[in-house]
């Protein structure tokens, strides 16, 4: 038995989805409904939200091993999406460690000294032994071209979120603070190390090694210094197989770009620096599993 109701169809008590609502009105519990609360499903709790979508780039398997093969090749796709953003980025890093340059110059005594006598052999012989201006021009210069350089490793790690980079994402500096202090911790360490005879250079290497992805765990991690040296040390132990061939592969890189007249590092690098960032999300996301 059916009923007419105004202004539409006949409505068929048997059918499920009739209703006897106005047309172009929500029913109860219809979408755009809000005086009746979602459902409950059976068995307790409220229907599950979907699952994100991974974004591009992020494993689907945390088990699955880590290939710097594919960093590789992800590092070059992402470069080349954003080639003359990456190549401004690293002319103007370099810009900047130049003019950083030419200030301690011009401020530091020693510097002006030999300046001043570069063509006189005997004055050279006898430089005078830096000053407190000196070493603190020293570590001042230290501690901001360690930031300055940072900059590639906040555009490496945009670029494994996004497909393309802006340059704003190089300079959107996170954690600097603790970018400075690893900055004069990592020094130390190296300073201290490759005073030891015999095997200080080697030391050295492995303590670069160790530290590999310290800076990513500061500023993408947001940890302090030391708490960043401890989590890249036990990553790197955690992997090592993979870090070695990493290493490799960018040393290969360098090589590359220097033999091509040194212009071939505005190519390279960043493809290097997305692949460290590459491997390093995949060993914290695996590690994280």
């Amino acid at each position: 038995m059916s009923e007419n109701t105004p202004g539409g169809p006949p409505r068929d008590e048997n059918d499920p989805y009739s209703s006897n609502t106005n047309p172009g009105m929500p029913g109860p519990g219809m979408p755009g409904d809000s005086s009746v609360p979602p459902q409950p499903i059976p068995g307790g709790g409220f229907p599950a939200a979907p699952p994100p979508q991974e974004p591009y780039g992020q494993p689907s398997r945390y088990d699955e091993p880590v290939s710097v093969g594919q960093a590789l090749h992800f590092g070059w796709d992402r470069f080349k999406s954003s080639m003359g953003t990456w190549i401004g980025a690293l002319l103007l890093i370099l810009l900047m460690n130049i003019v950083l340059g030419l200030i301690v110059t011009v401020l530091s005594p020693t510097y002006q000294y030999v300046i001043e006598n570069f063509s006189d052999p005997d004055a050279l012989a006898a430089v005078p032994q830096p000053g407190f201006l000196d070493v603190l021009l020293g570590f001042l210069a230290a501690a901001v071209s360690f930031v300055i350089s940072s900059l590639a490793t906040h555009g490496a790690l945009a670029a494994v979120d996004k497909p393309r980079v802006r340059l704003a994402d190089f300079f959107a500096i996170r954690n600097a603070g603790n970018i400075v202090l690893l900055g004069f911790v990592v020094g130390f360490i190296s300073s201290v190390l490759s005073l030891i005879p015999g095997i200080g250079g080697l030391l050295s290497v492995a303590a670069y090694f160790f530290l590999i992805f310290s800076l990513m765990f500061v500023i993408d991690a947001g940890e302090n210094a030391f708490a960043a040296i401890g989590s890249s040390a036990k990553l790197v132990a955690g992997s090592a197989g993979v870090v070695i061939v990493l290493i490799v592969a960018n040393i290969g890189l360098s090589f590359l770009g220097v033999i091509l007249c040194f212009v071939g590092l505005l190519f390279t690098l960043p493809v290097a620096y997305i692949a460290q960032a590459f491997v390093y999300r995949r060993l914290t996301a695996k590690a994280a599993a």
